[in-house]
Order: C-alpha cells, then structure tokens, then sequence
C-alpha cells in the first residue's frame, strides 16, 4: 500500500532541466555538487555543466536522476516537489490566504501575474499589524516561509516589472524577520543588510528609510566596541540622517544630520564614510528646502572628504545627492555636478 500511495503521490518523470536539477540538489538532498556527482556516478563537471544549462542532460543522466529521485526519502522528495511545483511552504495545517494566493497564481496563465502581486503586498501590510499580536518566535517563522515562497517564485518566469515587486515584497519581509529578531534580542543586522540592499535595487525610500530605523535600534542594544566593525549608539544620528532623507522628513533629517556631522567630525578616529554620508543627508535635506546655495556647500564638503579616501560606499550616497539635485539648474549645483565629474575621474 505503501509503495502504491507513493506512485500515486509522485510523478514518475519529472522534467530535468537546468534549474530542477540544481533545486534537486541544493533543495531535496541538501549535497555539494561533488557529493550529487558522487552519488549519480558522474563528474563533477557533467553536474556543473548540467546545472549551468550548458547542454541539455544527457538521457543516462536523466535516468540517473529520475532513480536517485526513486530512492530519495519522503523528506527531501517533499522538498524538492514542492520546489519544483513552486508550491507555498505549509506556514499552518490550514491558511486561508496562503490557499488564496496560491490558487490565484496557478490560475493565471504565466507563473506570476498582478493578482499574485497585489495579493503578496496586502499579506505584507497584514503582517505589519500581525506583528503585534503574534508571539515572535512564531512571527518569525510565518514571515520566513513566505520569504521562502517569495524567493521561489523569483526562480520563475516573471517580467522585469513582476521581480521589481516581488524584490519590494521580500524585502519588506526581510525587515519584518529583522523586527521580530529584535524582539527576541538577536541580532537584526543579517536581515536588515538584504532589506536594504532590495530597497536600493527597487528605489523604495520608504523601505530604505523603515530599514535604517531598524538598524539603529539594533545598535542601541550593542555594547560600546569601538570598533571597525560597530557603530556605537552616541551615532544613531547618523542613522536617523539618513532615514529621514529617505523618507522625506526634511526638518527631522536636517536636525539630525546636523548633530550626526558635529559627532563624527568630533571623534578622533576618521569615519570617512560617515562623515561624508552625514554631509550628504544634510545636503539632501538642505535642498529638499530650496536651499541651493547651502546644498551645494555641504555637498562640496562631502566631496572633499571622500576624495582623501574614496570609497565605494560613499560615493554612492554622493551620486544620490546628485540624483536629487538633477532637476535644478542654479549655477551652485551645476558647479557642483562639474566639480564631481573632475574629482571622480
């Protein structure tokens, strides 16, 4: 009964290309690829190749995956199918919006459409005020899996415009795994790291503004290091600087921009990359104002500091205040935009 419940259960072919191969390894049998080359008999190098899409897998490597899928455990057959099938991982024994949404997405004719999307951005706001009232080992779990589920549909066929979204979603996720760290008092910065670096790919303000909140609080809860790798609590105006520049809080990013320039300027070890951000929310800020003139001041500043010791970091936060200045014309920012060209090149 058994053995015929399970071919009932599983297909007994599954369409072996590039990505189900490498699902099958990375996802159901958790192997390297020496160890998945291993246990098919073949090389290192045909898995790779395989995997990379370089041909398709030859008809010995297919039957050779098909009885190493035979063999597999429930367990990680479980996995990999519901991988494969792009199948949502089970957050309850039953869930309502997890069975909606995955019903939607089945209907529709591509793998992902506007129906899966808008539904994905309102389970993100549900998840928002769940925060509250759910326990947040739990929260932490529930918002995980439907990271999981989300980061399965990118391995899909979307369009451009649908991974632009569902880069937003997980990266709102990964700021609500962030949160929920922080209230069982590990550490979030893991989470906010990839939350913010989907809010810069997207061009969410508000994503990036809600992560760097985050992010200082996690740094109020760190112990005075001192060091390279920490940014102590007396700099959270840093942080605040930048956040509501990204919000567009202008006063509030103003005020603390100028408090976060006083202290970095004030501590005896360099923090390049800090004190030419603090300049760059100040500028911002300044220019959200209509002050041209004192924008470009500051802006000139921040210039000058990264040119002592250029670094990637900084010059983004630079190229952003640029971004914000491009619609002006006052001679102050074209100077400003011409001075960049000549110290950047």
């Amino acid at each position: 009964m058994a053995i015929r419940g399970q071919a009932l259960r599983y297909p007994s072919r599954v369409e072996w290309t590039a990505t189900t191969i490498r699902r099958f390894r990375e996802v159901g049998l958790c192997l390297s690829q020496d160890q998945f080359a291993t246990t098919l008999g073949f090389t290192k190098r045909t898995i790779g190749n395989a995997e990379r899409g370089a041909h398709p897998p030859s008809l010995a490597l297919r039957r050779a995956l098909d009885h190493a899928l035979e063999k597999a455990s429930d367990a990680p057959r479980d996995r990999f199918l519901a991988a494969d099938h792009g199948a949502a991982p089970a957050i309850q024994a039953t869930s309502p919006t997890l069975e909606s949404v995955e019903l939607l997405r089945r209907a529709e004719a591509s793998d992902l459409g506007t129906g899966t999307l808008e539904q994905l951005e309102e389970l993100v706001e549900q998840l928002g005020m769940e925060y509250f009232t759910v326990p947040p080992a739990q929260f932490r779990e529930t918002v995980l899996a439907w990271r999981r589920y989300v980061a399965r549909l990118l391995d899909g066929t979307v369009t451009l415009r649908e991974r632009h979204h569902l880069y937003a979603v997980a990266g709102w996720l990964s700021g609500l795994v962030a949160e929920a760290s922080l209230a069982l008092g590990e550490h979030a910065e893991p989470h906010c790291t990839t939350a913010l670096s989907l809010a810069q790919q997207v061009g969410d303000a508000r994503l990036a503004g809600w992560v760097r909140a985050v992010q200082a609080l996690d740094i109020r809860s760190e112990p005075q290091t001192r060091s390279f790798f920490s940014f102590d609590e007396p700099y959270v105006p840093y942080y605040a600087g930048t956040t509501y520049v990204w919000l567009g809080e202008t006063a509030r990013a103003r005020a603390w921009a100028v408090q976060a320039i006083e202290l970095c300027d004030a501590d005896p070890v360099p923090w390049p990359v800090a004190r030419t951000s603090a300049r760059v929310d100040l500028a911002v800020a300044l220019a959200q104002a209509g002050e041209h003139d004192g924008s470009a001041t500051v802006g000139s500043e921040a210039m000058d500091i990264w040119a002592e010791r250029p670094t990637h970091p900084a010059r983004k936060r630079i190229e952003e205040l640029l971004a914000a200045l491009r619609p002006l014309a006052a001679p102050c920012t074209v100077e400003l935009r011409e001075r960049w060209r000549w110290i950047s090149t």
